[in-house]
């Protein structure tokens, strides 16, 4: 028996949908290994504001948070993929304003925001081509210790903390952000 030219075109038809499905089925969407953008440079002007340049030359301006008075210690990582600052905040009335948290940039956006043990963050470095990311903390006045603290950009977890002052036998990271 014959098949008819529409019911052997409706068959066709179905066999392709099937193998074209079964190929995109099968078929990954590729994620990129890398982020998207890089940067160039991060300043801090006059009046406070941050600014990150792009890799295609666009000047970047995060917005300051509620109660921000300004920015400090921006930097990139080594493979200009990530830029990381201090948000300044006024702790008292009539004092010099101290950082609460330490936001994270990557493709385009804030991707992370630190504030370690709630202490003020006096220093911070990248570690690890920008996969870490290690903080200083301690008290701008009154009798605490200091705090160190490692964290891992992509996850945000605490991958190790050092509550003491530092020796020589002091973890790298630890070290390398007390300078």
């Amino acid at each position: 028996m014959r098949m008819g030219w529409n019911k052997w075109r409706c068959a066709a038809l179905a066999a392709g949908l099937i193998v074209m499905r079964a190929s995109f089925a099968a078929t990954p969407t590729p994620t990129p290994a890398v982020p998207e953008e890089r940067y160039l440079g991060v300043d801090i002007d006059d009046a406070q504001q941050l600014h990150i340049l792009s890799s295609d030359h666009r000047d970047i301006v995060p917005k300051m948070k509620k109660d921000q008075v300004g920015f400090q210690s921006a930097a990139i990582s080594t493979d200009q993929y990530t830029v990381g600052w201090v948000a300044l905040y006024m702790d008292q009335p009539n004092e010099d304003p101290v950082g609460r948290e330490l936001l994270v940039f990557r493709d385009g956006k804030i991707v992370r925001t630190f504030t370690g043990n709630g202490l003020p963050i006096l220093t911070w470095s990248f570690e690890d081509d920008g996969r870490q990311i290690a903080i200083f903390q301690n008290a701008v006045r009154g009798k605490f210790g200091p705090h160190y603290e490692l964290r891992d950009v992509r996850t945000g977890k605490r991958v190790a903390k050092y509550d003491e002052n530092p020796g020589r036998d002091a973890p790298q990271w630890v070290l390398d952000v007390a300078n």
